[in-house]
């Protein structure tokens, strides 16, 4: 995996280029079923690494192998110290308790248990020029493609819960509501050359309006989908729960039956509400609700 040189700019690019070549407490996480996860995670505390905590992350399991959700535990590895375990048995469509974590340290997925070279899923690296103190990020994992037959590979996404970017170089763009993300990544890698484009909506309201874009009674046509090359969007909701959709590229309104969901999602005011896309299979496309990990 490639490792990120620059504060705003590359981070995300990293993980982009992850995903070409290859993505605050537990009462603060959502899972699409509405239950947090309670085998999820057990974070290693820092009090005693001599470290200095520069970020909070947090980690969503959305890996697939042969056709299956896996288990994983994430490790850590500052630039001054050994390698320890972060998050244990992160379970498959979860997302775990928030972890402090210093500056100059990569992270390695491992299978649930089975620590070691040949049982690595994949590695992320965040530099102190990524990483600002008070930073949130909300770390991804999700399928690639192996590069050689039997090998096992994972891509990270990396999103900021703060700030004037979400992701990447996509800016925060002022809302009237709240901010919603929505990434379709972890669906369409899996997906592979049948992926497809999605539009997001609540059933009998249609589509999400675009974050910066005018109301919809001002400009009925404003709907983005994920086609091409855009596989995160964000979108102006009202604050509160709302039943959220992905529909197919058929429903440009978004209406009748969706492709996936609805699952409900809990928008909050302030910081940065998550909906991912993912799947095991073409025939079992699933979303993932992730609670904002705090207010701007």
């Amino acid at each position: 995996m490639r490792r990120s040189t620059n504060r705003h700019g590359l981070i995300g690019l990293v993980a982009a280029l992850s995903w070409a070549a290859c993505g605050g407490d537990a009462a603060e996480s959502e899972l699409d079923a509405g239950e947090i996860a309670s085998d999820a995670d057990e974070a290693v505390p820092n009090d005693d690494s001599g470290d200095d905590p520069s970020a909070t992350i947090r980690f969503v399991n959305l890996w697939v192998d042969e056709g299956a959700g896996v288990a994983v535990d994430v490790h850590m590895s500052p630039l001054m110290g050994g390698e320890r375990r972060l998050f244990q048995n992160v379970a498959f469509g979860t997302v775990t308790e928030t972890a402090s974590v210093p500056a100059d340290v990569r992270f390695e997925v491992y299978r649930a248990g089975e620590a070691g070279a040949d049982q690595q899923i994949g590695t992320h690296f965040l530099s102190s020029s990524d990483l600002e103190a008070g930073d949130r990020l909300t770390l991804v994992l999700g399928y690639t493609r192996p590069i050689r037959e039997g090998g096992m590979t994972g891509g990270f996404e990396v999103f900021h819960d703060v700030g004037d970017v979400v992701s990447g170089g996509m800016p925060a763009r002022s809302v009237d509501g709240a901010l919603l993300v929505v990434s379709v990544s972890p669906a369409n890698r899996v997906l592979g050359d049948a992926r497809e484009t999605f539009t997001f909506g609540s059933p009998g309201q249609g589509c999400l309006r675009p974050a910066g874009s005018p109301p919809p009674s001002t400009s009925p046509n404003a709907i983005t989908t994920s086609m091409g090359g855009t596989a995160v969007i964000t979108y102006d909701v009202e604050p509160g729960s709302h039943q959220i959709a992905a529909y197919g590229s058929d429903a440009v309104r978004c209406e009748g039956s969706p492709r996936i969901g609805p699952v409900e999602v809990d928008v909050a005011a302030g910081g940065r509400t998550y909906l991912f896309a993912y799947a095991v299979g073409a025939d079992d496309l699933r979303l993932l609700a992730v609670r904002s990990s705090g207010g701007e």
